[in-house]
Order: structure tokens, then sequence, then C-alpha cells
């Protein structure tokens, strides 16, 4: 068997596109008679197949416009290098692409030139058709071929010396492409522009007076060069005046006609017309006079009298004065509305007059006015102290003072009668004292009068200072204990403590406690009534402070009837074989005083009178027991019994 070459090789792709970098063509297939794999290779190298797949390699794009068509050369190897070669023509499928090569013939503009054509646009479009073209700049347009600035539009060199366009190519299928392009604007040296003079009139009679200021602008930012056409005038550093010595007459020619010229350093010149009045002289004022010297002192707005002056071209006269403390109403100097002057802080005042004529011309007068003096109430009044201590009679507050303006001593007065003021010292009268709880404040005017009766109040606010006082009002409910009660309650203390606060209560007997609000015998503390019909404490109730405020209390010890006390027997022994034997004298006192009555728990036994003794006929027997035990019983009239044993 031969190793036969492939056979059946086929494309399934016929073109390609232009400008698509690695684009794929298609597919290639063959068969190896042997069945083996198949390599390929292609005769053009922009071209690679990958895998099966024929494609223009990565990067590698075809232009149409370069070539409508490619002929290729596949070749397919077998393993036993067998080749059997293709031959393809790919079609390079025409794109409408954007135009190309734009560019613009002129790079500069001419300033302040309307309409102004700057060159000429060109640019291709690979499909042959014509261009449209755009600017983005409204001021500019393009005609046929050709950029130019639109109708009537120029362009300022000193507004901006470059413009950046961007002009854009259209092909008719509205594929655009733009173009940049900075367009110099050239300068042109440009006459002075905005040419002015501040002064529109010259006085009469006034050898080189100055008329005002010129003014303009070069556009270059050159300086400028003055000149007029008149030769009395001059400009002198940006002055236009007369020239020195030169002087108008009014009557001569009420108005001058200049013609200003501005010329920049190229030559470029601007003239300016201008007429300049030239103005009458008014003469000023004359026979200024006050008609009044004097004010009075402390009358606002007083009047002091008439202004009087002539204008000699007869015109009415204005009126200022230096002081503003004054005015000049119609012809009349007063001082304003709520003005008024002190003769104390000076005799005298210095004005002066001026009046002013419809033209400006200013005449000065000068006048001094007396102040006169007037007796007037007393100044300044103080008071240096503004507390009183409460529960001090007589207590001194401060000192008053005040000054009469004439230099007179004052005499004090005060509204509130348990006050009063002793030589210079506002105090509280003898005995007086005031209660800071009554009122924590009092106010009071204070009136100084000088010897004229001139008086002046003087509004003071006194704080009653608050003292920390001892508790008041103290009081017991209770006014007996009962004897023999251990711990008993008397009653119930009570008291105010005027600054409103709780109190601490004591007992100055150790027998008895306050516990809470309540009196009472410590715990297993008793009395006796026999001991003491009666017990005087005192109380004290003490505030935070510690004031302290003491009570005097007598309670009265109520008597119990008690049991008999003091039981005794005077003998020990009793004789045995003895009967009716006595063995001693009872003995027992009853806390009422009454007489007890005896008996014996041992019925051989009695108490006879008060002698314990065996009954009649009863005796003990030693051998039997050589002691016998008893319980004697004392009771008195109450019931209430005492053993002794």
């Amino acid at each position: 068997d031969l190793d036969e070459a492939p056979t059946g090789l086929a494309l399934t792709g016929t073109a390609v596109a232009e400008n698509a970098p690695g684009a794929v063509i298609g597919t290639v297939a063959g068969t190896d008679p042997e069945g083996a794999p198949l390599t390929w290779s292609v005769d053009d190298p922009r071209f690679e197949v990958v895998g099966g797949t024929l494609k223009l390699k990565d990067g590698v794009a075809l232009d149409h416009e370069a070539g409508g068509e490619v002929d290729l050369v596949l070749t397919a190897t077998d393993p036993a290098g067998n080749a059997t070669p293709h031959a393809a023509t790919l079609a390079v499928t025409d794109l409408d692409e954007a135009p190309t090569g734009l560019a613009l013939t002129g790079t500069a503009v001419a300033e302040n030139a309307p309409g102004a054509v700057i060159g000429t646009v060109a640019g291709t479009d690979p499909e042959g058709a014509a261009l449209a073209w755009t600017v983005d700049d409204p001021r500019f347009e393009v005609v046929g071929d050709t950029l130019k600035l639109k109708d009537g539009v120029a362009l300022d060199h000193e507004a901006g010396g470059a413009v950046d366009l961007v002009l854009t190519a259209t092909d008719p299928a509205g594929n655009a492409t733009p173009h940049a392009a900075t367009l110099a604007v050239t300068d042109l040296d440009e006459a002075p522009t905005g040419l002015a003079l501040t002064g529109t009139a010259v006085a009469e009679n006034a050898p080189g007076a100055v008329i005002g200021t010129v003014a303009g602008t070069d556009p270059e930012g050159a300086p400028l060069t003055w000149s007029v056409d008149d030769p009395r005038f001059e400009v002198v550093g940006g002055t236009l005046k007369l020239k020195d010595g030169v002087a108008l007459d009014h009557e001569a020619g009420g108005a001058v006609d200049l013609v200003l010229t501005a010329t920049d350093p190229a030559g470029n010149a601007t003239p300016h017309a201008a007429t300049l009045a030239v103005t009458d002289l008014d003469e000023a004022p004359t026979g200024l006079a006050l008609t009044g010297t004097a004010v009075a002192e402390n009358a606002p707005g007083a009047v002091i009298g008439t202004v009087a002056g002539t204008d000699p071209e007869g015109a009415a006269l204005a009126w200022s004065v230096d002081d503003p403390r004054f005015e000049v109403v119609g012809d009349t100097l007063k001082l304003k509305d709520g003005v008024a002057l002190d003769h104390e802080a000076g005799g005298a005042v210095d004005l002066v007059l001026t009046a002013t004529d419809p033209a400006g011309n200013a005449t000065p007068h000068a006048a001094t006015l007396a102040v006169t003096d007037l007796d007037e109430a007393p100044t300044g009044l103080a008071l240096t102290g503004t507390a009183v201590a409460e529960n001090a009679p007589g207590a001194v507050i401060g000192t008053v003072a005040g000054t009469d303006p004439e230099g007179a001593p004052l005499t004090w007065t005060v509204d509130d009668p348990r006050f009063e003021v002793v030589g210079d010292t506002l105090k509280l009268k003898d005995g007086v004292a005031l209660d800071h709880e009554a009122g924590g404040e009092v106010d009071l005017v204070l009136t100084a009068t000088d010897p004229a009766g001139n008086a002046t109040p003087h509004a003071a606010t006194l704080a009653v200072t608050d003292l920390d006082e001892a508790p008041t009002g103290l009081a017991l409910t209770g006014t007996a204990v009962a004897e023999n009660a251990p711990g008993a309650v008397i009653g119930t203390v009570a008291g105010t403590d005027p600054e409103g606060a709780p109190l601490t209560w004591s007992v100055d007997d150790p027998r008895f406690e306050v516990v809470g609000d309540t009196l009472k015998l410590k715990d297993g503390v008793a009395l006796d009534h026999e001991a003491g019909g009666e017990v005087d404490l005192v109380l004290t109730a003490t505030d935070p402070a510690g004031n302290a405020t003491p009570h005097a209390a007598t309670l009265a010890v109520t008597d119990l009837d008690e049991a008999p006390t003091g039981l005794a027997l005077t003998g020990t022994a009793v004789a045995e074989n003895a009967p009716g034997a006595v063995i001693g004298t009872v003995a027992g006192t009853d806390p009422e005083g009454a007489p007890l009555t005896w008996s014996v728990d041992d019925p051989r036994f009695e108490v006879v009178g008060g002698t314990l003794k065996l009954k009649d006929g009863v005796a003990l027997d030693h051998e039997a027991g050589g002691e016998v035990d008893l319980v004697l019983t004392a009771t008195d009239p109450a019931g209430n019994a005492t053993p002794h044993a």
C-alpha cells in the first residue's frame, strides 16, 4: 500500500471584513486516505490555521481599498509528508470608513477683521464621497471648503491671543472625524479708547486753574501722550489745567470748546471733544451777626438768638455751626432738641457759625456764649451699704453721699419711718429691728435736698440678711408620769425652727430621753411617787446651726398603792415542848402608811398583835424536826400582799 496525499480539501469561508484584526475566515477540511490527522499551512504570512480555523493573525487586518481580493494557497500535509495544496480567493469586504487626512491651510486670523478668512479645509473620504464640515466655535463657519469668521464677527487680540477650534468632517454615511486647530489672533496696534475728562468747568479769574483728570486706555497697554488744541491749556501728568499765569473771563465767554487728543507710542491718535463752562465767581457772604450772647443751663433745645448775613448775589444763605449740640433752624440759633448745657461743666461756649451761599462760598463767624448758672438739684446720690442684719435694733446700713452742684451741704430723708439718716449714716431707728422672715428685702427712697429746696430721690433696695434663729414655740403634751412604770411615755415634744430645719431634742435629767418627738423614761427606768411627787425637767431643742432653746417642764409622778415593804422577824428560834411559845416580833411598812395584816402559812403558828407565836396548846418537837420553814405575809388595806420567808 502506498501512503497517499490528503484529498477532499475545502474552506468554508470565502470573505474577510476589512479593518478587523485577527478576523476568522472559516474552517479548513480534508481527508488523509490513511486516516491520519493533517497539518495545515498557508502561503500568505498574514494568515494562520489554528485548530482547523483559517484566520488573520492577531493584530493583523486587511484594507478593502488596498485590494478587494486575496489569493491564498492552503496546504494540507499528512504525517508521511505527503502534501496537497488548495487555492482559495477571499473577498475583502468594504466598510464605509470615516474621513481621513484632515488639514487646515491657515493658522492665524487678524484681530478687528469681521468675517475674516482663515484658510482652506481638506480631507479624504475613503469611499470618495464629498465631506460636510462643521466647527465647534459659533463665531466661525466653513463655507465651501473655506474656514472664516461669520459676517460681522471679529476677534480681539487683547481678549485672547489664540483660539482653539475643533473642525469636524462628516461623510454621507455619518462617519465623522475631528481635527483640532489653534489659530493665532494677530495683534494690531490700535488707537486709544475710552477717553474721558472728569471736570466740566473752570472758574474765571483763576490763573493756572485745574479742570480735571484725563483718562484713556491704549489697547496695547502703553502710556498715552495728551495734547490740547487750545494753547491756553495744557495736560500735565494726566491733569488738564490752564497754563500758569493764564486765566479765563466769564464775561468774555461762558464756555470753551476743546479737543483733547490721546496718542499711543505707535502714533495712533484719538480725539476727545470737551466743552468747559467758565463759571462766574460768586462772592462769599458778608455782615454776619448773632443777636444772642447767652444760653441758660439745663434748658434742652434753648434758643440763643437770630443769625443774620448778606449774600452779595442776593441769594439765601445756609447756616451751620461747628458744635454738634447746636443747630440753626431758619435763622434761629438753638440747642438741638433734648440737648442742654451745664454751667458747672463750662461757663462759656465758643462757636463758629458758617454762612454758605448757593455757590458754596462760606464765611465763618465766631461767637462766645455765656452759659448762665441755675441752682441745680443734687446729683451723684449713692448709698454704700446694701444690706441690714435682721434682729439688730438701730443697725447701721451705710453712708449716703451726693453732690450739690453749687457745693452746699445736703439734707437727707428716707421714706420708710423705721429708718433715719444721722449725719451721713443711714440706720434703723433706735429700738427698731427687721425680721428676715417677714421680708427678705426693703425698698427705700432716700431724698437729698439742697438749701434751695431742690430735691433728688435715690431708690435703694436693702437685703435683710437672714440670721439662723433659735427654735421657738417649744411645748410638751404630757404633764405626768406613773410611778413604777419603766420606760413610761410622758408625751410629744414640739417646736419650730424659723429656718424650717428639723430639731434635735435633749433633756437634762438622765433618766429621761426624747425618741423621735416622744419624751419617755429610758428603758428599765421607773419613778417612785414616795421618793418625790414631782420631777422638774429642762427640755432643749437645738437646730442644725447649734441654736438651742430650753423648755422647763414639771411632771407629776402619779401615786400607785404599793405592797408592804421592809418585812422582818426579830426571833429566829423556838423551844421544843413549849405550847404557845413566842418566837418574836414581825415588822413591815406600808408605803401608804396603813396598818398591815399578818398571816402565816403554817397553821401551828399565828401572829397576834405584832407577835409571831405558836397557837395556844401547840408545841414543837426537836426530834421531829430541827427547823421549821415559814412564810409570813403582810397585807395592806388595798389587798397588796408581800411574803417574807
